[in-house]
């Protein structure tokens, strides 16, 4: 019960500036939605799939990588390893990031022309495509303070910057979708840049010894980079996959429903930044009872608040929608098939959570194909005939999918059902 009631505390503080970063992002995403309307919120969230779908792969796995590792080196006290860890991951991401950043800055007339049409305009997306880099780094440098010890800054730099800055541009008069696509790209490379000024602080400087560490991340990070591109296929490519055949406003719908539906795993990613960590550090000491009672009650914590969430969306979806301006309502019967979707992804979110910071990562990898294929035969089958309404349902069965999977996997590597916890 103690144990329980410190991670109730822990979570909290963490919840509470997760709760002021989706105060943040929906307001980004009211804003949006008033200062451009349906049709240029369409482009702007085209855009951003784009943009987070090329970052994964500037990521490549490294961001997660990195986390398990620099916990470890945390615990240990091993300074040199953890600057190795640090620089290493930052430099490889910042590389591949510049370079995709250059080639879809490049491609922006080619996927304006001849993929997306206007649905996607070339100098909007020329605006973001820096992005790319801003976004990676400033994922990884998150997930690397919230493995030395830091989930609030880590969700500060991952995750509320750049909104509270695109916000702020979209209410001045005048906004417009390729000012907001610069905004955020600006905003992202601040972000990232403070990120790292924050772990050299933690780290006391990086001058000091360092020990590479390329090769242990390595073997890590290439598994965990697929899961990875599994899973923000699963989240991104409905949408993209719409803009092929949808107009703008209908994009906008979908994606503004989207957004919403992202409200149920707040707490699930919250918890994974605060305490994904400790797994790692339990698992390490060979503490599986422990490992298995930390996971439970974060479970407890995050399904209970998933719920009460997906309840308020299942009953009030038009109302909800509506908020961000009329056009939105038809997008309802989208927002509670995707609402059950990302439950199912809450439910079963620690799950997930003990594959990667176990060394496990291979069968996460295997469980997102299964799931990213059940997407891509769901989109071939329903899209075309359902446009909206096919690509959520599309969509929260690849979840449910991924989800279940991942529980049963657990079950069976470490003996811990996470499902348990909701046992009388």
């Amino acid at each position: 019960m103690k144990a329980l009631l410190r991670l109730a505390a822990t979570a909290a503080t963490v919840f509470g500036v997760r709760a002021f970063e989706v105060c943040v992002r929906y307001g980004f995403t009211l804003a949006l939605a008033l200062s451009l309307g349906a049709s240029g919120a369409g482009q702007i969230y085209l855009g951003l799939a784009i943009v987070i779908l090329v970052g994964t792969f500037a990521r490549c796995g490294l961001d997660q990588a990195s986390m398990r590792a620099l916990a470890v080196a945390a615990q240990a006290g091993d300074l040199p390893a953890a600057r190795g860890i640090v620089l290493t991951a930052l430099g490889a991401i910042a590389l591949l990031g510049g370079l995709l950043s250059l080639l879809l800055f490049l491609a922006a007339p080619l996927l304006s022309g001849h993929v997306f049409g206007e649905g996607v305009p070339a100098p909007m997306l020329r605006a973001i495509a820096f992005g790319v880099i801003g976004l990676a780094l400033q994922v990884a440098a998150g997930a690397q303070l919230s493995a030395l010890g830091r989930p609030i800054a880590g969700q500060i730099v991952s995750s509320v910057l750049w909104p509270m800055v695109a916000m702020a541009y979209l209410v001045l008069p005048g906004a417009t979708a390729t000012g907001t696509a610069l905004t955020l790209t600006l905003a992202q490379l601040a972000a990232a840049a403070l990120g790292f000024w924050l772990i050299r602080q933690r780290l006391r400087g990086m001058a000091a010894a360092i020990r590479p560490a390329l090769a242990p991340m390595r073997a890590v990070a290439l598994p965990l980079f697929g899961a990875d591109l599994a899973q923000i296929l699963m989240g991104y490519l409905p949408i993209l996959a719409l803009g092929l055949v949808a107009s703008e406003v209908e994009i906008g719908q979908f994606g503004m429903a989207s957004r919403l539906s992202i409200l149920l795993t707040v707490l699930a990613v919250a918890m994974y930044a605060a305490r994904g960590p400790r797994f790692a550090q339990l698992f390490a000491a060979g503490d599986l009872a422990g490992l298995e009672r930390a996971a439970r009650a974060a479970s407890h914590l995050v399904a209970g608040a998933g719920l009460a969430m997906a309840l308020v969306l299942w009953c009030f979806p038009a109302t909800i929608l509506g908020l961000m301006g009329q056009d939105f309502r038809p997008a309802s019967p989208v927002l509670v098939i995707l609402v059950a979707g990302q439950f199912a992804i809450t439910l079963t979110s620690q799950a997930h959570a003990l594959l990667v910071m176990t060394r496990h990562e291979r069968d996460l990898w295997h469980n997102s194909l299964i799931a990213a294929a059940v997407l891509l035969v769901g989109l071939a089958v329903l899209l075309p005939r359902y446009e909206g309404v096919g690509a959520a349902l599309a969509a929260a069965g690849a979840y449910a999918v991924f989800g279940l999977a991942n529980v049963l996997r657990a079950r069976q590597r470490l003996g811990i059902n996470v499902l348990n916890a909701f046992r009388p």
